[in-house]
């Protein structure tokens, strides 16, 4: 039997519940040699493959994936397969936040003066 290869980390955009990742288990599962090779966190948006299937590349498990585009999600994780995404796509909520609450100091020092 050959050796399997190193753990594959994915960042999912956009999953959030438990039927899209059983969507992913679904179309993934079968790439890498079972579902029970797949690891996910919800709250961090991301999907392990534990022990992939010797020969499986993050190439092999990126365009398998239609599961997870019909969701609304968006597979990103291996930098040789997928871009990490767009500078607002990456930061936007960050500096949506930050910005949000530049706006609420301003609002409450100008009710204090």
């Amino acid at each position: 039997m050959a050796s399997a290869g190193p753990a594959l980390h994915f960042r999912i955009r956009g999953m959030d519940c438990a039927e899209e990742v059983a969507l992913l288990k679904h179309a993934v599962g079968p790439v890498v040699g079972g579902e029970a090779r797949l690891a996910f966190d919800i709250l961090s948006g991301k999907m392990t493959v534990q022990t992939p299937a010797a020969g499986t590349t993050p190439e092999a498990i990126h365009p398998g994936c239609r599961a997870d585009r019909n969701a609304g999600g968006s597979l990103a994780g291996h930098p040789a397969v997928l871009a990490d995404g767009t500078f607002w796509q990456r930061h936007g909520r960050t500096v949506a936040t930050v910005f949000s609450g530049l706006c609420v100091t301003i609002g409450l020092w100008s009710t204090w003066s």
